[in-house]
């Protein structure tokens, strides 16, 4: 049977089952949507929030989840965009909740609670979904048991956590821990407690696990497999990583725009530093993306891909969606290469270079070699303009606790290891993290903010 367990909510699936039902009739009969309506979901995970989402499509409604760290007017962009007729809050946001809602001009009977600015919305058809849970599910069923427990600490209103950790929970009949917010200790204290067996993580919580004494606390006996996605793994985190817990971690490698997972690492098979091999019915090519040339193995180009699992396009942008899918081909933006036994590596995003003279940097190949600097933490590193060269990578490093670390040692660390164009010519700061409920370590904040 089937558990969603938060904190200190035990749900059986019964119980999860009426409750979606409960509402499914309320949006049909009460609120008076027609199929296809859109319904909001703005929460942080709940142990409703299940129930909710499925609740919303067994009526055949269409729902967009929006980030809980979101503001009142980056949901009420969302929202307006999606056309949303009814929103289920939770109580911690109800205020902002109402509040956006009044904007929105939703009716007090359509407003539900339960106890980036500006992003291109997806749209994803039922069939999108349940190809790509078959799919990612040829996977994971081998390395699934009967009593294993899973973890839900990744957000649902994201595609990893709504579109794989739940449902293929619930495909396998087995547990799931809700947990409201990332909190470190409060995550290694659920592992133990409940016995969770496979854990689905992003980089940020690897090197967590991998690099912070909390990590030794805690009975960690059960877990049996970690699976990360998100965002590349380099290698050497995933050695660290495999040598710390002493269990197997895998990669996974998607998009929301692919429902979400293309492909998966096989558990007998892990190669450190791949993303896995593609998953049934995907189809991939790696592609030149300034001639378009088809690229043979081993050789870094495009990846693109071609499956039921693409979506439909962007919301009310087909302009992006015709540049994104072009005969049946999902670009993905992503640079990677695949080698002559099917094995795929993400080197880094296509429009993430750093364009240095007339050479390409890929941040994500300096990110790893700093994490193997063994006086950091975690590090970062972004394009700074530069009126010569173009553009310089620049380094943000966190280092240890209690272990002082100099610019100079950082910066002939990383000229020892690389070629001579790919060195830290930007200024490099040394800094504390600065996390987010979700883990999403500050370096994402300096990339996409763009600060310098």
């Amino acid at each position: 049977m089937t558990l969603m367990l938060s904190l200190l909510v035990n749900l059986t699936k019964i119980f999860s089952l009426t409750n979606f039902k409960k509402l499914c009739l309320g949006l049909l009969n009460k609120v008076n949507l027609k199929p296809w309506d859109v319904v909001g979901i703005w929460s942080p995970n709940h142990h409703q929030y299940l129930s909710a989402v499925y609740g919303v499509l067994n009526a055949g409604l269409t729902i967009t989840t929006a980030n809980p760290a979101y503001k009142v007017d980056e949901v009420v962009y969302q929202m307006k965009d999606a056309n949303a007729k009814v929103l289920i809050l939770n109580e911690l946001n109800l205020k902002e909740g109402l509040e956006a809602a009044k904007i929105l001009k939703i009716k007090k009977e359509n407003i539900f609670v339960f106890g980036e600015k500006k992003n291109e919305g997806v749209r994803t058809s039922h069939s999108n979904m349940i190809a790509n849970l078959i799919m990612a599910n040829s996977f994971e069923s081998k390395d699934i048991k009967e009593d294993d427990m899973f973890i839900g600490v990744l957000p649902f209103y994201h595609m990893y956590g709504l579109g794989v950790v739940a449902p293929l929970a619930f495909m396998n009949r087995i547990g799931i821990v809700v947990v409201e917010k990332f909190v470190f200790e409060r995550f290694l204290n659920t592992l133990s407690v409940y016995k969770v067996t496979t854990a689905h993580i992003v980089p940020p919580m690897a090197i967590l696990l991998a690099k912070s004494p909390e990590t030794k606390k805690f009975d960690l006996a059960s877990l049996r497999l970690l699976i990360s996605a998100a965002a590349p793994l380099g290698l050497e985190l995933s050695v660290e990583v495999r040598h710390a817990l002493g269990i197997p971690i895998k990669q996974a490698y998607g998009m929301t725009e692919l429902s979400p997972i293309s492909h998966m690492t096989i558990t007998e098979n892990i190669v450190d530093g791949s993303v896995g091999v593609l998953v049934p019915n995907q189809e991939a090519q790696i592609v030149n993306p300034e001639t378009g040339k088809k690229l043979g193995f081993n050789e870094e180009g495009e990846l693109w891909l071609r499956g039921p699992n693409v979506m439909l396009g962007y919301l009310n942008n087909d302009k992006a969606t015709k540049e994104t899918i072009v005969d049946g081909w999902l670009h993905t933006g992503d640079i990677a290469k695949v080698d002559e036994n099917g094995n795929f590596y993400i080197v880094d995003r296509l429009k993430e270079l750093i364009k240095y003279k007339a050479f390409q940097i890929a941040p994500a190949e300096l990110e790893a070699l700093l994490l193997t600097h063994p006086k950091l933490a975690d590090a970062a590193v972004i394009p700074v303009p530069h009126d010569m060269a173009g553009e310089v990578p620049r380094a943000y490093v966190v280092k240890k606790p209690g272990i002082k670390c100099t610019e100079s040692e950082v910066k002939e660390f990383v000229a020892a290891r690389v070629a001579n164009f790919k060195t830290l010519r930007g200024y490099l700061l040394i800094t504390k993290a600065i996390n987010n409920e979700y883990c999403d370590i500050f370096f994402i904040l300096f990339r996409w903010g763009y600060l310098y």
